[in-house]
């Protein structure tokens, strides 16, 4: 219930500047590989990200605590494991949406394949209309021009995300 308690919290900047130099995104982050095949958890805590990493994680007071490729690591994997889940697949993929709004991020992003994993959840649940946005736009900021939009009639996409060497833990 914690992760839940800070979806809150997050949305006045006193209190999230707070929470981040207190080092919240490492106990997330720790909540997550604690709980790793709890669904409850994990969306619960990529709810909590959403609003605390919106303005970007690459400043000292949060990477003093967590670097932001681990922070991209774990919403990998969360959101890839929990991909048929409407609910998990939308908060992961807001998260991977606002991880790219800062352009340091976006070779780590693409180098993961932010893109397809994102391509993924659209197809599997092609009525969210949100999901598909913030897909385009990711896409577009990281300038991926090889991912086709899964109801484009060109290509396909594949069922399962190969999480890149390295993110597996």
């Amino acid at each position: 219930m914690g992760c839940w308690a800070l979806v809150n919290m997050a949305l006045r900047s006193s209190h999230k500047q707070a929470l981040l130099h207190g080092g919240v995104i490492q106990v997330i982050v720790s909540a997550m590989d604690a709980h790793p095949t709890n669904k409850k958890v994990q969306y619960r805590a990529l709810f909590a990200l959403i609003n605390l990493v919106n303005m970007g994680v690459r400043h000292r007071t949060t990477s003093a605590h967590v670097p932001a490729e681990r922070i991209i690591e774990r919403v990998l994997e969360s959101t890839a494991t929990f991909i048929q889940c409407r609910d998990v697949a939308d908060r992961g993929c807001m998260v991977l949406y606002n991880l790219s709004l800062d352009a340091r991020n976006h070779e780590y992003l693409r180098r993961c394949k932010v893109p397809i994993l994102m391509s993924q959840a659209v197809a599997l649940h092609s009525n969210n209309r949100v999901l598909e946005s913030i897909w385009n736009s990711t896409s577009s900021r990281l300038g991926r021009t090889d991912v086709l939009a899964p109801n484009s009639g060109v290509g396909a996409v594949n069922s399962t995300l190969a999480v890149p060497a390295g993110l597996a833990h």
